[in-house]
C-alpha cells in the first residue's frame, strides 16, 4: 500500500494526466480561429462579382449596373 510522500506524488501525476487530457480534448474540439473575423464585410468575391450577383437577382436596373461597373473598372 502507498504511504507517505509517494502516495501524494502518484495522486499528483494522476490529476496532471486527467487535467492535461481534458485540456487537449477541449483544444481539439474547439480550435482557435486562424483568420481574424471581419466586421461584416463580404469576402466571397470582389466588388464586380458582387455587383453581377445583385444585377442577376434583379436588385439593380441595367443602367445602374452599367454605371457602377464602369466606376469599378476605372478605379
Amino acid at each position: 500500500m502507498m504511504t507517505g510522500t509517494s502516495g501524494y506524488i502518484w495522486m499528483l501525476i494522476f490529476w496532471v494526466i486527467i487535467i492535461g487530457s481534458s485540456i487537449g480534448l477541449l483544444a481539439s474540439l474547439f480550435p482557435k480561429a486562424t483568420t481574424p473575423r471581419n466586421s461584416g464585410m463580404d469576402t466571397d468575391g470582389d466588388a464586380l462579382t458582387i455587383l453581377k450577383q445583385r444585377y442577376a437577382r434583379g436588385k439593380l436596373s441595367k443602367d445602374e449596373f452599367q454605371t457602377m461597373r464602369q466606376d469599378l473598372e476605372q478605379a
